[in-house]
């Protein structure tokens, strides 16, 4: 056994880039807590309403956020094509 291969430091860093952090999500209000008192938040079929007026909510927000990062990335993809026409 040679001595170089138990000297070599194991703490190299990666060479390749890292991805940036993902960003957190839209948070999202607690749903009515079951079985309270007094049925306070509503019976089954009231939660179940709320949960889907939620899920619309939702989903219309994560569509109208893609329909502007497509924008967004349409209108750069035209400033960059401006950018390489030659002038003439």
């Amino acid at each position: 056994m040679s001595k170089s291969s138990t000297s070599a430091p194991m703490s190299r860093k990666p060479t390749y880039p890292l991805p940036p952090p993902k960003k957190p999500g839209p948070q999202r209000p607690a749903p009515p807590p079951y079985g309270t008192e007094n049925m306070k938040f509503g019976n089954e079929t009231q939660q179940l309403e709320w949960a889907k007026r939620e899920s619309q909510r939702e989903e219309a927000e994560r569509r109208r956020r893609l329909q502007l990062q497509e924008q967004q990335d349409l209108e750069l993809a035209l400033a960059l094509s401006r950018a390489e026409v030659p002038r003439t």
